[in-house]
Order: C-alpha cells, then structure tokens, then sequence
C-alpha cells in the first residue's frame, strides 16, 4: 500500500521505528501541521524521510528523532508552513553534510550532537 490518507488533528507520532519506505512520513493538502508533532522516532532509509506539501500551513514541531539514510531529502518542506525541526539528529553532526538534504522553510539548527539511542525501548531516546 503506497500510502494511507487520513484527515486528523492534534496527532502526535512518538516512538516508531520507520524504515524501508519512499516517503515516511507526509503532511500533505490542508493539514494544520501546528495540531502535529514528531517526537523519538526512528527514521531511516527511503528517499524522502519526511516530507510536507500544497496547503499544509503552521509550523510542525519535531524534537529528539534520528532521520538519516535518505538517498534524496531527510526532510522535504514543499508546504505554506514551516518545519521546526531543531534537536534532531541527521546521521551527522556536521551541518555542511545534512544541510543540503534538508528542502524548504526548515529551522534545524541546533540539532543533536549525538545520533547515540540511549535506551532499548521503541523508538529514538537520545
């Protein structure tokens, strides 16, 4: 299944382990990417690890995930709104490697010094 549409609000997406994928995670049409949240996950592989799209407005705030591995963009920001995507970890800790794999209105900096996960539980706990 290439993907799942659904229409929601106020969604958190916390914990997961997300891999062997084209896109991830996408925002996409009139989503309200204030009302959404990423946290502790962990995303790799694919070609686009998260991406956002058309009228998708507000500011999406992700905290304390590992995304790398992406063969096109970590993150892909094609939306009105704007990502917030500071205290990540990006398969890297050197900006000039992950910053030309980051697209569109993306705020990322300071991101995490350490792609270390610091315990076994599901998910990316740094």
């Amino acid at each position: 299944m290439p993907g799942c549409p659904a229409s929601l609000t106020a969604l958190t997406v916390n914990a997961n382990e997300i891999s062997g994928f084209f896109s991830g995670i996408v925002a996409a049409n009139n989503v309200a990417l204030d009302s959404f949240t990423l946290n502790n996950n962990m995303i790799t592989g694919g070609v686009v690890s998260i991406y956002t799209s058309g009228s998708a407005h507000g500011t999406l705030v992700m905290r304390n995930n590992s995304i790398s591995g992406a063969t096109g963009y970590l993150i892909m920001n094609e939306a009105v709104g704007t990502i917030d995507a500071r205290q990540n970890w990006f398969g890297t800790q050197f900006l000039e490697f992950f910053e030309p794999l980051l697209l569109g209105q993306i705020d990322y900096d300071p991101s995490l010094e350490s792609g270390i996960d610091i315990s076994t539980d599901t998910g990316f706990q740094n």
